[in-house]
């Protein structure tokens, strides 16, 4: 969608036409002539039996004459009725500018380019026809081809109003299904993501649950190696001290004898001295 020339679109102005009688004045002025024409039609199917047959044609005139100018009056309702419908129709396409997006822009754009030459014919159209001067007779010489171009706008508006909605509808149906399929291609991705890092936590906790229960096991062998090697030292420990209080007693021993020994030879010396002093003397 062209979003200035639909702005444009949205900017029509309709030339304003000075009414020189109320609505309600308006509306006697129809009811009398509805009466009148009734009363002429009476005059003329009445005038069948007369004995004048210009009576019959002067009631057919009168009456072809006040429906001319009931016409007159009719075109300025339906006028009002064909620029209701135009603004209507612009309340929806404001909303459809509103309420757009890409794609619903370019599926409109055509539609609404048609649309928007349609509509402004039928604003020349219009404004032409209520510049008119407002003399009775020039109202009277238009009446029927004006009800015409009324109608065959009517007509026209109605078949590009209908072509803009359908258009509309589709265009904001399709968007609408393109969005969602979006929205569910996101989802899929987003939960196929969402799969995956659960998967690769479940991974990794069960990763961390071996790593632990591996460093447990190895904690436990270190522990019973150490108690093991702290057993084992013990024992080599006492082993060691008890062999080193042997060596020590074994010596002490030894000492011992070794100081008796020398004791007694020197005793048993010093006996054999004096025996040999004595033999001497």
């Amino acid at each position: 969608m062209q979003t200035p020339r639909m702005r444009n679109l949205l900017r029509l102005r309709f030339v304003t036409k000075t009414k020189a009688n109320s609505k309600n004045r308006s509306a006697n002025s129809i009811d009398t002539l509805g009466w009148l024409i009734d009363i002429a039609d009476t005059i003329q199917t009445a005038s069948t039996a007369a004995p004048f047959p210009q009576i019959q044609g002067a009631a057919a005139a009168l009456s072809v004459l006040l429906r001319c100018i009931q016409k007159v009056y009719q075109n300025k309702e339906e006028y009002e009725e064909l620029l209701s419908r135009i603004k209507s129709i612009l309340g929806v396409i404001r909303k459809v500018i509103d309420e757009s997006d890409k794609t619903m822009c370019a599926r409109m754009s055509e539609v609404l380019k048609e649309f928007d030459a349609t509509l402004r014919d039928i604003v020349r159209t219009i404004n032409s026809e209520r510049q008119r001067n407002d003399k009775w007779i020039k109202q009277f010489l238009h009446s029927h081809s004006v009800s015409d171009s009324i109608l065959r706008l009517k007509m026209k508006f109605d078949d590009a109003r209908l072509n803009v909605l359908v258009t509309a509808t589709f265009a904001h149906h399709s968007s609408m299904k393109e969005q969602v399929s979006t929205l569910d291609e996101k989802l899929a991705v987003g939960i196929a993501s969402q799969a995956a890092v659960a998967i690769e936590t479940k991974s990794s906790l069960s990763r961390l649950q071996q790593q632990s229960e591996t460093i447990h096991s190895e904690t436990q062998a270190q522990s019973l190696l150490m108690s093991q090697n702290q057993t084992d030292l013990m024992a080599a420990f006492t082993m060691q001290s008890q062999h080193i209080r042997n060596g020590l007693h074994a010596q002490g021993k030894l000492a011992v004898h070794h100081h008796l020994q020398a004791t007694s030879d020197l005793k048993e010396h010093q006996v054999w001295l004096q025996t040999t002093s004595f033999v001497s003397k």
